[in-house]
């Protein structure tokens, strides 16, 4: 009988070891984010400069991945009644949404500001390696100040997890005039995804992709635009930011009109 309660004991030690081993593994940090946005003070036509001239600054980006502003008349570069500034998917940059972004802000007589947001249209050894949710998201508040400039109303339009970053910061700033939302990124498709933000995520993702990097199908033209191969803490990254945010506290918040599409395929 002592014999049977030993090996009762030592095995239940040995449990509770491998749990407290497993509850006490990494796992990605919480958010604290300000999204507030700031106030730029520019004209037009000198916000143009400065983003050229940041854009020149960044290390490796890849050719025509660069952040520009499509004005409605190029001669004048003036502030319109709108801008609609377009904040592309996680690993994508403004050739996403080609041409339709292009059409609606000519159609309606709009600045249309296409950004790059941090660690995107990059060409390294190591894609979206330094992806960071709190930068990430920075970099989309930065985009929506810099379209204040060139509009005296913003919409944001997006795709994927633009439409993330869009409902994040839509919910925190009621000046932002309207959402255009093409399947926006509310949490993702894979039903072990999960995995991703628990003690050893990352270490499990290796395990089951192999190596360190993620990748999908993509013909030369769309690897001009997008990173179809890249770090697989990013993903982590991104489902940690999800976690965080798509929430339906951050939802009640968005009191802007929204325009939602997506394909009832996908």
């Amino acid at each position: 009988m002592s014999i049977k309660l030993t090996k009762w004991k030592t095995g239940t030690i040995i449990l509770f070891s491998l749990l407290i081993v497993y509850l006490s593994g990494p796992t990605p940090p919480k958010l604290h984010l300000n999204l507030q946005l700031q106030v730029i003070n520019s004209s037009p036509a000198q916000l143009e400069k400065d983003i050229q001239t940041r854009e020149s600054q960044t290390s490796f980006i890849k050719p025509d991945n660069q952040a520009r502003i499509i004005w409605l008349d190029s001669n004048k570069k003036e502030k319109t009644s709108y801008c609609i500034v377009y904040i592309h998917g996680f690993s994508a940059t403004w050739k996403e949404a080609d041409p339709v972004h292009f059409d609606l802000a000519k159609k309606y007589g709009c600045n249309l500001y296409l950004p790059r947001l941090f660690a995107h249209g990059l060409q390294t050894s190591e894609p979206l390696l330094e992806l960071e949710a709190n930068q990430y998201i920075e970099s989309a508040k930065q985009a929506i100040a810099e379209a204040k400039v060139l509009g005296d109303k913003v919409i944001l339009m997006s795709t994927s997890t633009g439409g993330t970053l869009s409902l994040i910061l839509a919910s925190e700033n009621p000046e932002i005039a309207a959402l255009i939302l093409y399947s926006p990124n509310i949490q993702l498709f894979d039903k072990k995804a999960f995995v991703l933000t628990q003690p050893w995520g990352l270490q499990l993702a290796r395990r089951v992709v192999k190596e360190n990097y993620y990748s999908f199908e993509g013909n030369e033209e769309v690897k001009k635009y997008w990173n179809t191969t890249y770090r697989i803490e990013a993903l982590i990254t991104l489902k940690n930011m999800l976690d965080n945010t798509m929430k339906t506290e951050t939802f009640k918040k968005v009191t802007q009109p929204v325009l939602l599409c997506y394909y009832y395929k996908n």
